[in-house]
């Protein structure tokens, strides 16, 4: 189940560097303000 995951992050088209980053977006968002969600530069045109 966890080895998915890994293989799934390792192979994203945007890298594993992005993936990590928006992860630690995420977390840092949710430390500060749980209520605020942190939407990768992807996801911004979409809103």
């Amino acid at each position: 189940m966890f080895t998915r995951s890994i293989k799934r992050m390792l192979q994203h088209p945007q890298g594993i560097e992005t993936v990590m980053a928006n992860y630690w977006c995420e977390s840092m968002a949710s430390c500060y303000d749980p209520h605020t969600a942190y939407f990768p530069p992807c996801y911004q045109g979409k809103l």
